[in-house]
Parts: C-alpha cells; sequence; structure tokens
C-alpha cells in the first residue's frame, strides 16, 4: 500500500540501483516523489527480502533517475518470471500484483478513478420443444416353429412334405447339415428302401445313398431283383446325417421319424425293405436283433417288412451278400415278381 508523503525506513541493504540505506529518503523528498514498499519473494536463496521502490508524482525526473527506475522495474519483472515460471505459487500471485498495479496505473493516467467489473449476462436459450412419450405395446413371444408332429401330417403330397423337411429345424441336425435328404426314386414298382441316415455323400447332394454303399443298392435293385433304380423308392429314418456318420439318437428319430410316416402314407408301397438295425427297429417296432428279424415277412399295418443287412455292413462284411441275397428273394416272391436270371437256371446273387 502506498501513503502519500511518507518516508518510510528502508531495510539495511535493501538500496534501488545499488544506493545506500540513508540515501532514499532524501533523494524522495528533494525530487517531490512518495516512496511505494513491494514484497518480492526470492525462494532461490530460501530467504525473503523486501525491496522499496519510488514512484514519481510530480514533474519529470532526471535522465539518471529514469534510467535507475527502468532497472529497477527491470529486476522486478525479471524476478516476478523467475518465481512464476518455476511454479511458485507466490511468484505467480506477485506477477498478478504486477500486472494489476499496471493496469491501474495506466487507467489512473487516462483519468478512469474507479474499476466496474462487468456484469456477464447469460445468453437465452432456446426452450427445446416438449416430447410425448407413446407407450409401446409389448410385442407377443415368438411362437415356437411347429414340429414335425404338426406339420408333417398336413402335407397333401409329396413336394409339400419334401419342403417341409427342407425348412425343419425341430432338432440339432439342422445346424451341420449341408442338405437335407429327402427320398430317390417313384417308388412305382410298390417298393421302398428305408434306411438309416444320409452319409458324407449323401449330405453334399442331397440324395440318399450315392456312395460306395449307394452303389452296391444299386447293383442289388438292378442285377438281383431285375429293376431299374428310378421304379423303387429309397428313403432314410434321418433326413439329416449325423455328425460323423454316428448312429442317430433316440430323440432325432423321435423328432424326425413323422416325415417318414406321412411319406410311406403317401407313397402306399406293397413292400418295405428295412436296411439295418435302426430302419427294422423303427418300422417294426421292436429292439430285437437282426437275425431274428431276418428271413420272414413282417405286417407293419397294410404293409409288409422284410428285413436284410445294410449295403455299408456288406461292404465291411461281404460274406453276408449271400444272406442277404435270401432276403431279396423273400421280397420278390412275396410281390409275386419273378426272379432274375436264365429259364431254368438259378438266379446268380449280385456281383460284390
Amino acid at each position: 500500500a502506498a501513503s502519500a508523503g511518507a518516508a518510510a525506513t528502508p531495510a539495511p541493504g535493501t538500496g534501488v540501483g545499488g544506493a545506500g540505506a540513508g540515501s532514499r529518503p532524501q533523494l524522495a523528498a528533494s525530487m517531490g516523489m512518495t516512496q511505494a514498499t513491494r514484497r518480492n519473494w526470492n525462494w532461490n536463496g530460501g530467504t525473503a527480502f523486501e525491496t522499496r521502490y519510488l514512484t514519481a508524482t510530480g514533474p519529470p525526473a532526471p535522465k539518471s533517475l529514469r534510467l535507475r527506475r527502468a532497472a529497477l522495474k527491470w529486476r522486478i519483472t525479471k524476478m516476478e518470471q523467475s518465481g512464476a515460471s518455476d511454479g511458485d505459487p507466490r511468484g505467480e500471485l506477485a506477477a498478478l500484483v504486477h500486472g494489476l498495479r499496471r493496469e491501474v496505473g495506466r487507467r489512473s493516467w487516462l483519468g478512469q478513478r474507479t474499476l466496474r467489473a462487468r456484469s456477464v449476462v447469460p445468453e437465452p436459450v432456446a426452450e427445446l420443444p416438449r416430447v410425448e412419450l407413446v407407450p409401446v405395446p409389448r410385442m407377443p413371444p415368438l411362437a415356437a416353429p411347429p414340429s414335425p408332429h404338426q406339420v408333417a401330417p398336413g402335407c397333401a403330397d409329396l413336394e409339400q412334405l419334401r419342403s417341409a423337411v427342407a425348412a425343419c429345424r425341430a432338432c440339432g441336425l439342422c445346424e451341420t447339415r449341408t442338405n437335407t435328404v429327402f427320398m430317390d426314386g417313384t417308388g412305382s414298382s410298390g417298393i421302398l428302401f428305408v434306411g438309416e441316415a444320409p452319409g458324407e455323400q449323401e449330405d453334399l447332394r442331397g440324395v440318399p445313398f450315392v456312395g460306395a454303399a449307394g452303389q452296391l443298392l444299386t447293383d442289388i435293385i438292378t442285377k438281383g431283383m431285375g429293376l431299374e433304380r428310378s421304379a423303387v423308392a429309397i428313403a432314410n429314418v434321418l433326413k439329416c446325417r449325423p455328425p460323423g456318420n454316428r448312429d442317430p439318437l433316440p430323440e432325432e428319430k423321435e423328432r424326425c421319424t413323422p416325415f417318414l410316416e406321412r411319406q410311406i402314407e403317401l407313397l402306399r408301397p406293397r413292400l418295405v425293405i428295412a436296411l439295418g438295425k435302426h430302419a427294422a427297429a423303427f418300422l417294426l417296432g421292436t429292439e430285437a436283433s437282426l437275425g431274428q428279424l431276418r428271413g420272414r415277412v413282417h405286417v407293419r399295418g397294410a404293409h409288409k417288412v422284410v428285413v436284410t443287412y445294410h449295403p455299408a455292413y456288406l461292404l465291411r462284411t461281404p460274406s453276408a451278400k449271400k444272406d442277404c441275397w435270401q432276403d431279396i428273394q423273400l421280397a420278390l416272391r412275396e410281390l409275386g415278381l419273378p426272379l432274375p436270371g436264365r429259364a431254368g437256371a438259378p438266379p446268380a446273387p449280385p456281383a460284390p
């Protein structure tokens, strides 16, 4: 704070521009100046000191005095900057006070005696339009897809049944299949072959019995029975391939067999030939062994069933082809069809 006409006694060793302790009051009195006190803090040496400097209020000072004032202001400015750059809060505060004093002096010189704080008027905020919340009706839960037990009986023909099989997702086999395998042939001869499940080649092509086992079945039909493959119908208990050609699981057969039942109803075959244990177990509703079921004609509702070995088993066990040939002869006699071969000569079994 400054007091007009006051002659404060300076602290020892704090003269301005190198002047002694007693020279500053005499200089201030002779030049008609007031003495102002300003504190500056020097933390580099760990001690605080006080600097007194002169502010001119009268006529212009001599050149030597102006130079001393300029030197003093430069030293104060460097000290303030040094304190602010070191992150010292006291130095930053000193720099702010110095700047404020300079601004007050400038405005005082221009004739402005007071400083008025500007009032900040907030900008008007546009009112947002009101949004009315409309209640959204709850969606009903998605209905589960119809099961094969519901879909299959409603199919009027084989084409509708084929489409229903292609869209079926009743079990996990739909996630691993490439194609559904519905049927091959027309069944015009009244014969239906039923296997267990599609294999790798059947899954890729969507046709039953097209691999090595399918070629052996074709030989049995054409060479052993004297019929075209297209004249018989060929299907499976499962319409999708189990991964790794494993045996069908009970739940898979339970969900897929409605398609086969409706398939048999639409085909109306005169004779059904079961290929393998799984097909025989489904068609006859028994878990008896294949050896117990072979060699005779079974009746399943309005249809007759003959049981024989699966062609894949015959490829692994060629000695069983003779028994398979006996089952085929039994089927032909039941249908009243002639055995292939020359007249008077016994029919030869199909080539391996």
